[in-house]
């Protein structure tokens, strides 16, 4: 049993108000100020009706009496721990409904709450914001009062009752202080406590990161549930687990998800894509001794390799599974924000984050892809568009090939290849990490990959023994070729360059029937032409007229063997 009271005005002359309830709650009685009103209530729709029409700029308020057993479809927990019951309340993405009368959608965030819950002595809840009186009845039950103050949205409204062993921990950061208050079950109270003690200092982290914590007036918390996972409700994050990631996920989810949240189930990574991510960095600046940050990129990267396709964009917002995909909508939002870092740099991958949560617009309020796109855009001072194009709105991944010259070379030869894994995406430019080693030198060296078949002359002044590809694990691709020499000496014997030097045009003579022209670029690997050209014909002659004096090379596939060959605009 239940009384919903909503306090509300409206955007325009309507006589009508229509909520969502499941068909399995019965409203009981209606008042709209204290007087009662029609309603009807087919399936989830419950619509309101109002003797007079109600007018933009007035406040209005309605009082639900409702009650009935709620439909089992997950949102609703009643269960047991230890033999004790267990309620708690669950509503992502849709579920709010199927407990109190709601105007659910992601269009609106209620700009204030008020709970009351009343069970037997001897149980504790837990819901958001802070509990501000608790009154004991004779009836043997006491009821505890709950008021939250900051703007939320419908989804993230809940509670939990049962028997709980209760701590609190303070957090000091500066001129901010706030409690930690958790709720855990008697059998787990022991690891709650162990897991609970880094959180503080998590919380630092992100708010020197993203800025402070964002309900500081209020709390933070935690209350045990028996359903698998965690879901970050706003100031009192529910979790059937204690395990360290999984905590500071939710706890991330408080700057993305509850402070500013998704305009659209479309994109849902601006939630869990950072709440994902934001639970590596804890691993790389708490744990930096350790190999967590390593281990944790690791297996991101593997998990989205286990398929070739699939879009960070959710374009099917009707099917939940999807939007919470842990392959995509996880942990492939996690690793594009990793490669937007590698790509933009620290300072202004922080910045851009920063511009997006605290815009005037969508601070403590909603947020679609095109603001947080533009956040970055102005943070890096670059257009982003092939970025998002490429890795949220487009699908798979590259694999490389890197060909290189063996040996001890004062100019180290390099040259990149990429095949895709989905056709959605024909290449991926990026910048390309390569660490070149030796037992006693080495240099990490990052080339900006623009297109296929690049050259890219490196000084150096030791002999290269080994290549690591990508040592920091900045990209999602899968283990590359090493192919030693960048082009076969029977195929460069089959190409002939005249009049080498030129000025004008250049002929390409090549005995091969499968001829095609890829790029010319400089020598120090900056593209000057893209000519891409394929001939039967065994001459190709090239205007290279606007090319500045200097030595060039050219790229070419001869069959499926690419070659490189020198020549010089005079």
């Amino acid at each position: 049993q239940g009384i919903a009271t909503h306090h509300f005005m409206v955007q325009e002359t309507t006589d009508t108000l229509v909520l969502l309830l499941a068909p399995e709650l019965t409203p009981d009685s209606i008042l709209f100020h204290n007087t009662p009103i029609d309603f009807s209530h087919d399936g989830y729709l419950l619509t309101l009706r109002f003797p007079t029409a109600l007018l933009p700029a007035f406040s209005y308020s309605t009082q639900i009496w409702y009650g009935g057993v709620p439909p089992d479809n997950g949102y609703f927990l009643q269960d047991e721990h230890e033999g004790i019951p267990v309620l708690a309340t669950f509503a992502e993405p849709y579920g709010a409904s199927d407990w109190w009368p709601v105007p659910e959608g992601m269009a609106d965030k209620i700009d204030s709450l008020d709970m009351e819950l009343t069970f037997p002595v001897g149980y504790e809840s837990g819901a958001n914001g802070l509990n501000v009186e608790t009154q004991k009845h004779k009836n043997g039950t006491i009821t505890q009062f709950w008021q939250h103050r900051y703007p939320i949205v419908p989804y993230n409204v809940a509670f939990a009752v049962s028997v709980y062993e209760k701590f609190t921990q303070e957090v000091v950061i500066g001129t901010m202080h706030f409690s930690i208050e958790n709720l855990a079950y008697a059998e787990d109270f022991s690891i709650a406590q162990a897991t609970t003690a880094s959180l503080p200092e998590a919380i630092s982290l992100f708010s020197s990161l993203f800025g402070p914590y964002p309900f500081q007036e209020e709390k933070y918390g935690h209350m045990q549930w028996n359903r698998g996972g965690a879901m970050e409700h706003q100031t009192m994050t529910s979790t059937g687990s204690w395990d360290y990631e999984l905590l500071v996920h939710e706890l991330a989810h408080q700057w993305f998800g509850n402070m500013v949240t998704t305009a659209s189930w479309h994109d849902i990574f601006l939630n869990e894509g950072f709440a994902t991510y934001l639970s590596g960095l804890a691993y790389e600046y708490l744990f930096p001794e350790t190999d967590f940050w390593t281990i944790w990129k690791t297996q991101k990267r593997a998990h989205i390799l286990t398929q070739p396709g699939g879009s960070v964009y959710v374009s099917d917002t009707t099917d939940v599974a999807r939007i919470f995909d842990a392959r995509l909508s996880y942990n492939k939002g996690a690793m594009v924000l990793h490669m937007l870092r590698s790509v933009i740099g620290d300072s202004a991958f922080f910045q851009g984050i920063n511009n997006y949560l605290y815009h005037p617009e969508v601070w403590h309020g909603f947020a679609g892809m095109d603001h947080f796109i533009e956040s970055m855009e102005e943070a890096a001072d670059t257009s982003l568009g092939s970025f998002f194009n490429d890795w949220y709105y487009g699908e798979g991944y590259p694999s490389y090939t890197i060909r290189y010259t063996p040996g001890c070379n004062a100019l180290f030869e390099i040259s990149l290849y990429q095949e895709t894994s989905h056709p959605a995406v024909d290449f991926f430019e990026m910048p390309v990490t390569l660490l070149l080693k030796n037992e006693y030198a080495d240099t990490l060296i990052t080339l900006k990959h623009t297109y296929n078949g690049q050259y890219f002359l490196i000084p150096l002044e030791f002999c290269v023994e080994e290549i690591i590809f990508d040592p920091a694990i900045s990209l999602v691709t899968d283990t590359p070729t090493f192919i030693s020499g960048i082009g076969g000496p029977s195929h460069e014997k089959q190409i002939t360059l005249f009049p080498n030097p030129t000025g004008d045009f250049l002929t390409i003579k090549h005995e091969n029937t499968d001829f095609q022209l890829l790029n010319i670029c400089s020598i120090a690997g900056i593209q000057a032409l893209t000519p891409p050209i394929n001939t039967k014909n065994s001459e190709t002659i090239i205007d290279v007229r606007t090319l500045q004096p200097g030595v060039y090379i050219l790229t070419s596939l001869v069959g499926k063997q690419p070659t490189k060959k020198k020549f010089i605009i005079k």
